[in-house]
Parts: C-alpha cells; structure tokens; sequence
C-alpha cells in the first residue's frame, strides 16, 4: 500500500477498500478499534494528499468474503455498526467514503448482502443514518478539510521489516509473517485505549523531516532496523525526541546482518546498554516483571550508563531509560506491543504505557468510549465510539477552551461537561467550537 500511495502523490488521491468480510481476518474478525488502525495507517502512508474510502460496506453481510474454515467471517451491520464504521474512517483522516452498495444484487455473489436497502429494495434505518451523515459532511465539508491530527506518538511502520520477517517465515515458521501486524496492532489497541492521539510514521517521513513532529517514536518489533533510519532516530533523541523499542527490535539490518548493539556502538550509546542476547520466555523456563508474566521475546542487557527502571524475576535488567542529549532512548525488553495484540490484556497496556509515555497528561479523553479528535481553526472535532451497552459518556478536554458543543450531524446543542448519551454499538460525531 506505501508504494501505490507513493506512486498517487502525483495524482492527488489514494481511495483504498474497506469490507468488514474480506479485510479484517488478520485480527480475529474484531472490527471497532482496527477501523480505525486501518484507516489511519491508510492516510498516514498518504501524509498531506486527499485520502478516502473507494467502497466499504453499507450492510449485512455472511456469504461473501475471505476463504477460510470458519463461520467467524460473518457481521450484523445495522446503522450503528455503521456510524462506528464511518466516523473512525473520519477520524483516521479520510476526507469522505463511498458505499458498496446502495441496493443488493438480485442473484449469484453477494446476493442480498452489501446494502444499505434491504433485500427487498426497502428504505432500512441504516440508510437514513448514513444519509443524515452524509449531509453533515457536506454542511461542514469546509472544516472537515481542513482537519488534521495532533499525534503524541509516532508508530513506525517500516515495508521493509514486514518483508524481513516474511522472508523468515518462508523457511521458518509462517506466523513470523503476521508478527510485525500483531506488534502494530497491539501499540495502537494501547495508545487507542488510553485516549492518546498518534500516527504511524514511515522511514520515508523520517527521512524528509518530520521525525520532530512526535513527543515519543515507538519501534514495534522492528526486526530489521535500517542503520540510516537509526542514525536519523538517534539526532531526533539527541534534539529532545523519545525513542521506544520493544522486542526483537534491532536483530538485524537492512541486509539482515546482525545489527550492532555491542561496546562502541550507536545502539550502545544512545540506549545506556549493550544488547548482549535475546532470549525467550514461555516455553522451557518463563520470566516475569513483577507480576506481569512474558510470553516472547526477552533480553540480556548490560548497562553502560542507562537507569534500570524494572528488571526479570531473575534480577537480569528488563526496562532501561537512557538520557541521550536532550531526550531519552527506552527499551522495553520484551514483546511489550505484541502482548497487546488481543482485547483484554490491561496489564500489559499499562506497563507498556508506563513507559512508553513518560508520564504525559491527556489532553483529552473519555471513560465511557473511544474517543478519537481532529483539529481545525474554527472547532474541532471528537469522534465518540461506543462499543457495548448503551453509555452517557462524559468528553474531557481540559487540554483545551472551547466555546460551544453540538452534535454534527444532529445539529443538537449540547452541554459542555456533560454526559453524552450513545446508544449500545454506535457513534456520535461531536462538534467543539472555538
């Protein structure tokens, strides 16, 4: 997807696909919070171009959709399920979304499925959602243009580590193929969790400056780390940045060689340690960090000036922070994103973003939703995802002043610091003026 975005900047647009049955079986079929990874990483390859969905889904759908052995791959997609699709296509940066489709083929593939009518060309609930949706967007079209994120954090995202441990798998273990998307998955699942803005960068980004844009850059599972990317990373640490890399970061090179992370070496020097080995927990012998048990990759590090903030249950260094110019280098030494790849695991959201995060207030958040925020001069907007049980969801913004609160699409006023009611699997678009 990086190279057909690069391809269209000299077209000025980039429209992926998005389908509930044929694009999220690498996350178990978990749909909410990976819309929203989705069409982030999608806007972030296209960084400053006109990004929106070509098609996504505009109903149920059972029949159609990846191959595979097991009923899983099957949604109900009603006008919540939809406004929760939409609204984190917005958030994430898309500038609009087409629908496929707005009546169901007769016969043969996708019969019945895919539509915002019902399957006897019926008006359904779900249509006239998207329809109040739609002209929202045109009334606010202006503003919404103009919106932009304001990441705390970088996630790097790097084809040429994904291919790195593609190529491992071929001779190896074909689940190494999904481990850099299990790693990218379990970040963001953190980040998103705790209500903290971010972007995935690319070491193009990088490489064209904008390095300084983020407060922390997090390396998840970056297996082969390219030795100019590094040097980049290391003035941006040296300039005031925060670098986090979880494991196994830093195995091997662009020619996948052995990275050097010896005595002497930049790795050495911007990280307070060497990395002797890594090890593996879970298997013949299983280590800990405090109460946290490890499953994965771990570490052998020796400290040459870096702070041990945790250590293994065999007393080995485990979590090291380094003061390198004015910022600091973190390793987190063990799957620290991967861990986080599933839905539930609070412990390890925690520790990672312990951190991770160095302390960092929120600038806004919510307890009772996921809550994701673009800004624009004249207001900005909150994005309330809400996925269980109907929730009055209070929005805290004490990062920012604002004057008035409106639902966008309804129109509705609403009461700044008061709750907002969401219905049980839905969404709500909040509009915040200046």
């Amino acid at each position: 997807m990086e190279g057909i975005a690069e391809e269209m900047k000299d077209f000025g647009s980039f429209y992926p696909s998005m389908h509930f049955s044929w694009h999220f079986d690498q996350v178990d079929h978990e749909i909410v919070r990976p819309l929203y990874m989705q069409s982030s990483l999608m806007t972030d390859l296209f960084k400053g171009g006109w990004t929106g969905g070509w098609e996504s889904t505009g109903g149920p759908q059972q029949m159609d959709g990846e191959r595979g052995n097991t009923t899983a791959n099957s949604y109900y997609v009603g006008a919540g399920e939809l406004m929760q699709l939409f609204l984190s296509q917005m958030a994430g940066g898309f500038r609009g979304f087409g629908i496929w489709t707005w009546n169901a083929r007769s016969a043969g593939k996708e019969a019945g499925e895919y539509s915002l009518l019902d399957r006897n060309g019926e008006v359904t609930d779900r249509a006239i959602r998207i329809g109040e949706l739609g002209r929202a967007m045109q009334k606010h079209r202006f503003e919404l243009w103009s919106a932009h994120k304001e990441p705390v954090v970088g996630v790097l995202f790097d084809w040429e580590n994904e291919a790195a441990w593609t190529t491992l798998s071929l001779v190896g273990r074909e689940s190494f193929r999904l481990r850099p998307v299990d790693a990218r998955v379990g970040i963001s699942r953190a980040l998103i969790n705790a209500d903290v803005p971010f972007e995935y960068v690319t070491p193009t980004d990088i490489r064209k400056g904008l390095a300084g844009r983020y407060e922390c850059i997090y390396l998840p599972a970056v297996l082969a780390l390219q030795t100019d990317l590094f040097e980049l990373l290391a003035k941006y640490v040296e300039g005031g940045g925060r670098l986090v890399i979880d494991l196994p970061t830093a195995w091997y090179d662009e020619r996948m060689q052995l990275f050097r992370t010896g005595k002497g070496s930049l790795f050495a020097g911007v990280f307070g340690t060497t990395l002797d080995d890594f090890q593996y927990s879970g298997v013949n012998r299983s280590l800990r960090i405090g109460d946290y048990r490890l499953n994965g990759f771990i570490a052998r590090l020796t400290p040459t000036g870096a702070r041990v903030v945790e250590r293994y249950d065999d007393g080995n260094p485990a979590v090291t922070i380094n003061r390198y110019g004015r910022g600091e280098a973190v390793i987190l030494g063990y799957e620290a994103s991967a861990d986080c790849r599933r839905p539930g695991n609070t412990a390890g959201e925690a520790l990672l973003l312990r951190y991770a995060l160095n302390g960092q207030s929120r600038l806004y958040s919510s307890d009772e939703a996921i809550v994701y925020r673009l800004a624009s001069p004249a207001a900005d907007y909150y994005f309330l995802i809400n996925d269980g049980p109907a929730v009055s969801a209070r929005l805290n913004t004490p990062g920012y002043r604002y004057r008035r609160m409106a639902d966008a699409v309804t129109g509705e006023s609403l009461k700044i610091d008061m709750p907002i009611p969401i219905p049980a699997h839905d969404a709500r678009w909040i509009r915040m003026e200046k």
